[in-house]
C-alpha cells in the first residue's frame, strides 16, 4: 500500500547494483500509488502494467484508490494481537534483539493467512526466516506462523516461546496483557533490564506457563492469583522483593512447578496444600526464612499429601534453624536440595 520508498529514485543507489533490472511488474497490486520510480520508462506498455485507476500511476488520494485501499488488506481478527507484540519489539534493549525479531512486521499477521482455521505452528530457529508462514513438512498439513516465536490457534496468539533466545528487553510492556488468549509466556534465560511485573498481566484467563528472567524489581503482584489454570511459574535471576503471596497457592490448584531462583524475596515459605499436582518446589538464592516459630511447610506431616512431588529445593535460604534435629518423613522426594547462604 502507498508510495514506493524514496530511495528507489536514487540513481546512485541503483547504479551500485551490477545486476540489470529487467522486469518491473506491479499490475497485480491495486494499492501502490504515487508513480513509478524515475528510471522506469513512461510508456505503460514497456512497464508491463496499465495506466488505469488502481495502479501505481494513480495519485495516492483519489476515490478509486480510497475505495480499494483505505482498509487493511487483512480483516481485524488477523491483526488483533499485532499492536501488543509490537510493543514488546519496541522494548528491545539492543539492535541484536530487534534483528532477531525481523519477521515481526505490522504489514503481516502474526499468525497465518494460509490456514483455514487460523492455526499455525511455532517457527523457531530451526526454520529459516523465508519459511516462516509457509507449509510445515512435505504434506503441508500444517503451516508455520508468520512471526517467529509465536504459536497460534484460531488466528489468535496463544504462546510466546522466547526462552533461551538471547533476547534483551528494557521492560515488560503492559500492552502484552491485551493478548487475551495467551497460554504461555516464556521469556526465560533472556534479559529483562528493568521495570516491574505488570499487574495488567493478571487478566490472562488462560495462562498455564509463566517464565521470566532478568532485573525486574518490585513485588510479586498478588493479583496473579487470578491465573487459576497456571501449571508452571518460574522467575529467575531477578531483583523481586517482598513476600510470596499465600493467595497463589490457594488458587493455583493445577500448579506443577513453582520456582523462584535468585531474588530479594523475604518472609516465609507459603504452604502449597491446595496444589496436589505439585512436582517441583524451588525457592533458592533469596532470603526467605524458616525458623522454630515459623516452620517450613515441608516439615509439616501434611506435606505427605503432595504425592506428586519429586524436587524440593531451598538452597541458600535461611532454613537451617528449622532443619535442626528434624528429618523429613515423606516418601515423595527424589531430590532434596538444601544449603545455607
Amino acid at each position: 500500500q502507498g508510495w514506493l520508498p524514496a530511495a528507489w529514485n536514487d540513481i546512485a543507489w541503483l547504479k551500485s547494483y551490477t545486476i540489470r533490472l529487467s522486469i518491473f511488474d506491479v499490475k497485480g497490486n491495486p494499492c501502490l500509488c504515487g508513480g513509478a520510480p524515475i528510471w522506469i520508462p513512461a510508456d505503460p506498455a514497456v512497464n508491463a502494467t496499465a495506466q488505469t485507476p488502481g495502479t501505481i500511476w494513480q495519485a495516492c488520494s483519489n476515490s478509486a484508490y480510497d475505495n480499494i485501499c483505505s482498509k487493511s488488506l487483512w480483516s481485524p481478527e488477523y491483526l488483533e494481537d499485532t499492536a501488543s507484540l509490537m510493543a514488546l519489539k519496541a522494548a528491545a534493549a539492543y539492535l541484536s534483539t530487534t534483528q532477531r525479531l525481523s519477521t515481526w512486521k505490522v504489514t503481516i499477521p502474526p499468525c497465518t493467512n494460509s490456514s483455514t482455521n487460523g492455526d499455525c505452528a511455532l517457527c523457531d530457529w530451526s526454520v529459516p526466516d523465508s519459511q516462516c508462514g509457509g507449509a510445515k513438512g512435505p504434506e503441508g498439513l500444517q503451516v508455520y506462523c508468520n512471526w517467529r516465536f509465536v504459536e497460534c490457534r484460531s488466528k489468535r496468539v496463544i504462546a510466546l516461546h522466547m526462552g533461551e533466545e538471547g533476547l534483551s528487553f528494557s521492560t515488560l510492556p503492559a500492552a502484552l496483557a491485551n493478548i487475551t488468549m495467551l497460554e504461555t509466556l516464556d521469556l526465560s534465560r533472556n534479559q529483562v533490564m528493568g521495570g516491574t511485573l505488570p499487574v495488567e498481566y493478571s487478566a490472562y484467563a488462560n495462562l498455564t506457563a509463566f517464565r521470566i528472567s532478568g532485573n525486574v524489581a518490585g513485588a510479586l503482584p498478588i493479583t496473579y492469583s487470578a491465573w487459576i489454570k497456571l501449571k508452571v511459574f518460574e522467575v529467575t535471576g531477578t531483583n523481586l522483593s517482598g513476600n510470596i503471596p499465600t493467595a497463589y497457592f490457594a488458587s493455583w490448584t493445577q500448579l506443577e512447578n513453582f520456582t523462584i531462583d535468585g531474588a530479594n524475596i523475604s518472609g516465609h515459605l507459603p504452604a502449597p496444600w491446595s496444589c496436589l499436582q505439585l512436582r517441583m518446589y524451588m525457592v533458592q538464592n533469596t532470603p526467605v526464612v524458616s525458623d522454630s516459630a515459623n516452620l517450613a511447610w515441608f516439615l509439616n506431616p501434611q506435606a505427605g499429601s503432595l504425592t506428586q512431588m519429586t524436587i524440593l529445593a531451598v538452597g541458600r535460604c535461611h532454613v537451617g534453624d528449622a532443619m535442626s534435629n528434624r528429618a523429613l518423613t515423606h516418601s515423595w522426594c527424589v531430590q532434596l536440595l538444601f544449603s545455607e547462604p
